[in-house]
């Protein structure tokens, strides 16, 4: 049955579009083996993207998913440089960092794999990792993802 699956199907939504936030998400959520295949399939395909990680405590995890996010983005070129882009930016790790706050945010740590991806104006980025109280082997995986449409400027 495997054999016979499609995974361009899977990425289609319900007006049988491409979805950006199923390619975001498809990024976060890939085998770490196989970043550069998927990314260059995904950018054969016109989108921009790329996958890149954060981790650490509290407001440094906030602070750490911000700045990597808006550095690969924009060495990446997902993303032009300019004030418009980066507020985009700033939303979207404001709206997944709502997703996966909870009241031991500032004890708690975490690290994750981030897909961020663009196609036009539209931006989407997706999370999937683990959370928890270092040390104490309390951990629990986070899947969150936000998609900004017509936000980017060129």
């Amino acid at each position: 049955m495997a054999d016979k699956l499609n995974i361009s199907s899977f990425l289609r939504n319900e007006k049988n579009e491409t979805s950006l936030a199923k390619i975001a998400l498809s990024l976060a959520i890939a085998d770490d083996q196989i970043d550069s295949e998927i990314t260059e399939h995904f950018k054969s395909l016109s989108y921009r993207c790329v996958i890149t990680r954060a981790g650490g405590r509290g407001d440094n995890f906030t602070y750490k998913l911000f700045r990597n996010i808006l550095a690969a983005a924009e060495n990446a070129e997902v993303i032009s440089r300019n004030p418009e882009n980066e507020y985009t930016v700033y939303r979207s790790v404001q709206n997944v960092v709502t997703q996966i706050t909870d009241s031991m945010e500032n004890i708690c740590g975490g690290g994750v794999k981030i897909g961020i991806a663009s196609k036009g104006s539209h931006f989407a980025i997706a999370l999937y990792g683990t959370v928890g109280i270092p040390g104490l082997n309390v951990d629990r995986e986070i899947l969150a993802m936000d998609v900004q449409y017509f936000s980017l400027k060129s």
